[in-house]
């Protein structure tokens, strides 16, 4: 009976330090997941390529629009002036 005892003990001993250890490691995880929860909503809430690529694009073209109105010239036509003969 003293045997039987002394070994429940230490399968009793050896359980809660697997539950402390086990309990360590959900604390670590729940902790991990709410991080990358955060820089999930972070990364969402930003602009993707494609949508600066458009207000790339947007702003080009406004720019352009600007300047042909402000020059009085279209930009995109302008031809090359040709290199002068060397005297």
């Amino acid at each position: 009976l003293k045997s039987l005892l002394g070994r429940s003990a230490k399968a009793q001993r050896e359980t809660k330090v697997e539950f402390d250890a086990t309990h360590k490691r959900l604390s670590q995880a729940l902790r991990e997941i709410e991080r990358l929860n955060q820089k999930l909503d972070k990364l969402q809430s930003r602009p993707t390529h494609l949508d600066l690529l458009m207000d790339f694009e947007t702003n080009f073209d406004k720019a352009l629009l600007s300047v042909g109105q402000a020059g009085g010239e279209d930009t995109s036509a302008t031809p090359a002036p040709a290199p002068q003969a060397e005297q």
